[in-house]
């Protein structure tokens, strides 16, 4: 098991960027990732990871939180 944090979701990949840049000036490295939901509508998601241990994700998330962002965070198999 590893873990992912999502730290936002945005329909233009602009705004993605915007916060992928934000995180990186701040020592997070982050990755967007496009994903198309029902009606053929793109969002674009700004993820954290994958992290090995709990610990460095929730590390990862406590500096998330400084920047008064709230992640969701999920388990996700290797």
């Amino acid at each position: 098991v590893s873990y992912v944090l999502q730290a936002a979701a945005y329909n233009r990949y602009a705004d993605a960027d915007r916060l992928k840049a934000k995180l990186a000036i701040n020592g997070l490295q982050s990755e967007i990732q496009k994903e198309t939901v029902g009606n053929k509508r793109s969002y674009y998601r700004v993820r954290l990871g994958p992290f090995d241990r709990a610990i460095d994700a929730e590390d990862a998330n406590r500096k998330l939180a400084k920047l008064g962002i709230k992640a969701l965070r999920f388990k996700v198999r290797k």
